[in-house]
């Protein structure tokens, strides 16, 4: 025993106690000079790679068994230590400076799917996705996208292992503006059903696209435009001025409103999101925009007055103005007399229609807007002179049509509105010309019919109004020069008929009869009447003289001869 080696020593001592304490569990121990093998299914040998092997067909390995507490009063432990921690129910080692778990990775058949989708829309042609990574073991992800109205998906792109995110604008093509898409995220390798988030939808920003001649006259310089922004607006917008260059604007007055381009010329320009206010109101460069192809993201605001005098604009535009919000379309496209269509657009909320169309002289048709809303139509076709037609609107809402189609000279028919709630309508088809007839339509509670129908020279016949609540009937159908007969109208609450038929002559028997009704009806005194050139037959005389006596001055052709 004293030649033995130290190590021979110990392997003695281990050999003699592993034999002392698993002879009663029928294992065996063999040592040799390669390392120590301990048995219990008839191997004979440690393997050639190990030092110590334990090999059983039945039996696991346990290693020593500490809580947190004990394990942490081990002194100095040394590198690569190995325990069980009974508090964590893990196994742990110490690495030489801290104690780890020792974790090992399953295997996943299933690369686990992304979770918490987002898209952030980022303009007009970009949108943004970012996601949860769940995966350990994914090689990359596939980003699938769709059109909300389609059905089958078409993988895009693919991004690396561990990436959250990605901007998708069509491989720098660009998306599509004003266009709604759906994404969902694969994380990869996957089988073409597995591993997907959950859907999600984005809409890209629509632009708003215009033209615009620096040249044209204005209040910017002959290189430049200006936009018509307003101090109430709200603005967060990219602007692409069409040279190039681009600018976001958040305020109506910082500098880059105006842009100035390195030569006079024609550009377009492409705006894309919050743009809320826009209003020339007949001055700015009103006249250098002259075109509108798209009207995208852009809101008016409630201001009224947003292209008057936009003399040279046209519009081919072809999606809807977004009037959420506006309710005044006072001098709305007022003096915009390049216009010869119009597009059809939401005008459902909009309650005043005060001067909206204003000498919008080239005009040629006009679509059939909702107008239900509305209340005030003074003067919105007023001077639309080349207008042939006009559509059969709802104006039941409608209270005052002052002018509302004045100097329309060109219409040729006109439709029988329904105007129960109308209270005013002075100068209302002055200057028609072009009427030959007039349909009936309700003015049941019209209390002004002022000039209504003066200059309308070509209408040859009229209806039977409902006139009982009219006390205004100055020059009603003055210069009515065609008329030839004329329906017997309760006009018992006129007060005032100066210059009523001024030039005009509706016969001797409707003359006639009229003179009679009024007298029957009416018991207003000092009222003054034109019954223009007619003249009056014997059994109207009396009806005639009765009211001259109750203070009546009338003007007429005298009696019949």
């Amino acid at each position: 025993m004293k030649n033995l080696k130290t190590s021979q020593l110990l392997w003695l001592v281990l050999f003699s106690f592993l034999t002392i304490s698993l002879t009663a569990q029928s294992a065996n121990i063999i040592v040799k000079q390669n390392g120590v093998i301990v048995t219990n299914n008839g191997a004979t040998a440690a393997d050639p790679s190990a030092v110590f092997d334990v090999s059983s067909s039945n039996k696991g390995v346990i290693f020593p068994k500490l809580s947190t507490a004990q394990r942490d009063l081990i002194s100095t432990p040394a590198e690569g230590l190995l325990i069980y921690n009974t508090t964590k129910k893990v196994y742990e080692f110490f690495d030489g400076t801290q104690w780890r778990e020792l974790a090992i990775p399953i295997p996943q058949t299933v690369v686990n799917a992304p979770s918490g989708l987002v898209a952030t829309v980022t303009g007009s042609t970009s949108i943004d996705l970012s996601w949860t990574d769940n995966a350990i073991d994914e090689t990359g992800f596939g980003i699938q996208r769709k059109l909300v109205s389609e059905s089958s998906w078409t993988q895009v792109a693919t991004v690396g292992a561990d990436a959250t995110a990605y901007t998708d604008d069509n491989g720098g093509a660009g998306l599509s503006p004003a266009t709604a898409y759906s994404y969902r995220i694969q994380s990869l390798p996957n089988t073409a059903a597995d591993g997907l988030s959950a859907e999600v939808n984005a809409t890209t920003l629509s632009v708003f696209t215009s033209t615009w001649v620096t040249s044209n006259t204005g209040e910017s310089g002959n290189d430049q435009i200006k936009l018509p922004l307003e101090s109430t607006g709200t603005y967060n917008f990219t602007i692409d001025w069409g040279d190039g260059n681009t600018s976001t604007i958040t305020a109506y007055n910082q500098a880059e409103v105006t842009h100035t381009y390195a030569a006079a010329g024609t550009y377009t320009v492409n705006i894309a999101g919050t743009l809320i206010g826009w209003q020339f109101d007949n001055v700015g460069d009103k006249d250098k925009i002259t075109s509108i192809s798209n009207w995208g993201d852009l809101r008016l605001g409630n201001n009224g007055r947003y292209f008057r005098g936009a003399s040279n604009l046209v519009i081919t535009a072809t999606d809807q103005l977004d009037l959420t919000g506006t309710t005044d379309f006072s001098f709305a496209f007022a003096g915009c007399g390049s216009l010869t269509s119009f597009p059809d657009m939401d005008t459902g909320g909009v309650t005043t229609f005060y001067f909206a169309w204003f000498q919008c002289s080239s005009l040629t048709a006009f679509p059939n807007l909702d107008v239900s809303s509305g209340t005030n139509f003074d003067s919105a076709w007023r001077s639309c002179s080349s207008l042939t037609s006009f559509p059969q609107f709802d104006f039941q809402a409608g209270e005052i049509f002052d002018a509302t189609w004045l100097y329309c000279s060109g219409l040729q028919s006109f439709p029988a509105i329904q105007t129960p709630n109308a209270t005013s309508m002075s100068y209302a088809w002055g200057g028609c010309s072009g009427l030959t007839s007039f349909p009936l339509i309700d003015t049941s509670n019209v209390t002004n019919f002022s000039r209504a129908w003066d200059g309308c020279s070509g209408l040859t016949s009229f209806p039977q109004l409902v006139t009982s609540a009219g006390t205004s009937f100055v020059s009603t159908w003055e210069n009515c020069t065609s008329l030839t007969s004329f329906p017997v109208l309760n006009m018992g609450a006129m007060t005032n008929g100066t210059m009523c038929f001024l030039n005009t002559d509706i016969g001797t028997a409707s003359y006639s009869a009229l003179l009679t009704q009024i007298n029957a009806d009416n018991s207003n005194t000092n009222v003054t009447f034109h019954g223009g050139n007619a003249t009056y037959n014997t059994s109207a005389a009396s009806d005639r003289s009765a009211l001259i006596t109750n203070g009546w001055t009338i003007t007429d052709g005298g009696a019949q001869q």
